[in-house]
């Protein structure tokens, strides 16, 4: 039986100076994240939902792949993802219109940045990207899967959705981040446009998904 994991916040969990040590030595890419709160270090279900979609993904292509993230923040994610051997490059695209996330990003991904298995871009729009800066943001050509988690608007996800399909490479897949009712506007552009293209979704416990031709 599993043993149960504490889910209470300490008693000082109100002051973010007297957390109790995360052993970042135990979990060491989970740490590199923000998705396990500092007072339980062990609870990194969404971590674990993304490393999922990586086996999943690997299944699927039975190949290495290039790749492109819409919305990447602080990097979580593309740190994730790149943690994956068959991922040769992954394209980070934000708007980043305040610095922390961006300034987060570059520090957490500062050796693959400089191995250039990361690649980010800073645009007005990860729609625009697609001209006419495409050949910047995809060097190594059409990509063989695109993220999108951007705005979650529900114009804009069917516009990145637009935007990028028609870019993937032969056999290419899309898909992304917070399919979900609490995203619902997200949520509807995704079903709408895999109506439109008669695609299957398929989805993960962390609530991304990947679109499929049906």
């Amino acid at each position: 039986m599993p043993r149960e994991l504490n889910r209470t916040k300490p008693e000082n969990a109100k002051n973010p100076t007297t957390f109790p040590d995360p052993k970042p030595a135990r979990f060491p890419m989970v740490h590199r994240t923000r998705f396990a709160p500092q007072w339980n270090p062990e609870a990194f279900g969404p971590v674990l939902g993304l490393i999922e979609l990586g086996f999943w993904l690997n299944d699927y292509f039975g190949k290495n792949i290039n790749m492109v993230e819409l919305g990447s923040k602080g990097g979580e994610s593309a740190m994730i993802f790149n943690a994956f051997p068959f991922v040769d490059v992954i394209s980070c695209v934000d708007i980043w219109t305040w610095h922390p996330p961006k300034r987060a990003f570059e520090a957490r991904l500062k050796p693959e940045i400089a191995s250039r298995e990361v690649i980010h871009h800073q645009l007005d729009s990860v729609a625009a990207s697609t001209e006419p800066h495409y050949s910047q943001v995809c060097p190594f050509g059409d990509p063989d899967f695109v993220y999108v988690d951007a705005d979650h608007s529900f114009e804009s996800v069917l516009n990145d959705l637009d935007a990028w399909y028609p870019k993937l490479a032969s056999g290419g897949l899309i898909g992304g981040h917070d399919y979900s009712n609490f995203w619902g506007e997200a949520k509807a552009a995704v079903d709408e446009f895999a109506v439109a293209k008669d695609l299957t979704i398929n989805t993960f416990p962390d609530n991304s998904f990947v679109l499929t031709p049906a």
